[in-house]
């Protein structure tokens, strides 16, 4: 990578179960649809570095959600890449970000707690 935005949209992903895998291929192929002059990447966490965010236009962040948090491994890269990001400051300021969490599909954490009839 040689100057800042060499690179789109990078989408830097972790899965357990391949539910975040898929929300990360499906990103993916919404980007290809939606925007495709923005070249696209997937980027495993546990291969992802800083040099990725600040290289990159966007950043998607997917990973599952686990004990709710992130699972180990994206907040490794998180540790990993923090420093230098920071560094980075105002080249990167402004760059556009999301999340995309894979929660379980039983519902318990969104709804309100019952309180029985």
């Amino acid at each position: 990578m040689g100057t800042d935005m060499d690179e789109g949209l990078v989408i830097i992903w972790h899965s357990r179960t391949g539910g975040a895998a898929a929300m990360a291929r499906a990103a993916m192929q919404g980007a290809a649809k939606y925007a495709p002059d923005i070249p696209a990447r997937l980027i495993p966490a546990d291969a992802a570095n800083a040099k990725h965010v600040i290289g990159a236009r966007a950043c998607l962040f997917v990973c599952p959600e686990n004990l709710a948090s992130m699972t180990g491994v994206m907040k490794e890269f998180f540790d990993r890449s923090y420093y230098p990001v920071l560094a980075a400051g105002e080249r990167i300021a402004g760059r556009p970000y999301a999340t995309a969490i894979a929660a379980g599909s039983d519902e318990r954490g969104r709804r309100g707690k019952s309180t029985g009839s």
